[in-house]
């Protein structure tokens, strides 16, 4: 494990979160693409992104590759979670809300641990909310920062 300090809003990252890395790439090669399904599980919870892709399946593949992205580059050290909130403002003028971007990080979680099943181990859950919870004080300023939605607490 390289040890690389990451700082943001009192959330320090000691080491590269490999698992998710490692999780990403199991679910990649045991089921392919996950956009689709990652996708479904989303639209289950937040409904009223479908109309706003349309099930627009170049414009969902485009924005999943970006999503993975991120979450990687966060995840392997690449950026820091304030370095990761540059495309927020464009989604807030869609009326994005920060528990809809929080949603979608989830639901990229939750498709792969489901996944991968008995494979999905204790390090890549550890890994996985570590992950979350670096980037959620960061996506929360950057939608409240661009005049859009924020959860309440």
């Amino acid at each position: 494990m390289i040890a690389v300090p990451l700082y943001y809003a009192g959330v320090t990252m000691v080491d590269i979160r490999q698992a998710v890395l490692e999780s990403l790439a199991r679910y990649e090669e045991s089921h392919g693409d996950p956009t689709r399904a990652i996708y479904e599980r989303f639209y289950r919870v937040h409904p009223e992104a479908i109309e706003e892709l349309a099930f627009d399946t170049v414009l969902e593949n485009r924005m999943m590759a970006g999503i993975l992205a991120l979450l990687a580059d966060v995840a392997d050290g690449s950026i820091d979670p304030g370095g990761a909130v540059y495309w927020v403002s464009d989604h807030v003028a869609w009326e994005v809300s920060e528990t809809m971007i929080m949603g979608m990080f989830g639901a990229v979680r939750d498709t792969v641990r489901e996944g991968l099943g008995p494979e999905w181990t204790a390090r890549m859950d550890a890994d996985w909310a570590g992950l979350l919870a670096a980037l959620a004080p960061a996506m929360r300023d950057a939608v409240s920062e661009a005049g859009g939605i924020v959860s309440e607490g």
